[in-house]
């Protein structure tokens, strides 16, 4: 897992953003031969810097809404 602090990021660049990591661990994935795709499940949240939140708090979130996104992927393989 890793952590990306985007700085004033629109959605459609952060999807851009995310689309284009997939797309190079999948390619990386594929120059490998592995016997099992690499994907990749992310999770995204915006601050608000007027609330009580602490870094660790979007973590959470962010990693909540990844395990979401991971699960989805999942029941959709079946």
């Amino acid at each position: 897992e890793f952590l990306v602090v985007l700085e004033q990021t629109a959605d459609a660049e952060i999807g851009k953003i995310i689309g284009e990591i997939r797309e190079e661990i999948r390619e990386r994935s594929a120059e490998m031969k592995l016997p099992f795709p690499l994907t990749v499940s992310a999770g995204c949240v915006h601050t608000d810097m007027t609330t009580g939140r602490d870094l660790d708090d979007y973590v959470r979130e962010a990693d909540a809404i990844m395990y979401e996104e991971k699960t989805a992927k999942k029941a959709n393989r079946t």
